[in-house]
């Protein structure tokens, strides 16, 4: 996998057909299909999507360092970058920690 087309790419779930949430649409819905026709479909965000799209419009207002991701790019495009596999490790084991504890 490129990089380069991860930005953007990955989406998060927008709606169920079931689950807790806020509903949109019902049978008795004004909305209606590309054609005109009245939709009878329901959707319901889950409470874990309703999460996740919270988290994600909050983490594209954390200011970053685009310089630094340019060159780790670069690294990466160029087999430059190394991946500290004992880092990642303890770095999965403090999260999993984290959860647990706190």
């Amino acid at each position: 996998m490129d990089i380069k087309n991860l930005a953007g790419s990955a989406r998060l779930p927008e709606a169920t057909s079931t689950g807790t949430g806020a509903r949109v649409g019902s049978k008795d819905s004004k909305h209606s299909d590309a054609i005109g026709n009245p939709s009878s479909e329901s959707l319901t965000f889950t409470q874990t999507t309703q999460m996740l799209n919270a988290a994600k419009e909050d983490a594209s207002t954390v200011p970053y360092d685009s310089d630094r991701v340019e060159r780790i790019k670069a690294a990466i495009d160029e087999g430059r970058y190394e991946i500290d596999d004992r880092k990642v490790a303890e770095g999965m084991l403090a999260f999993e920690e984290s959860l647990v504890t706190g």
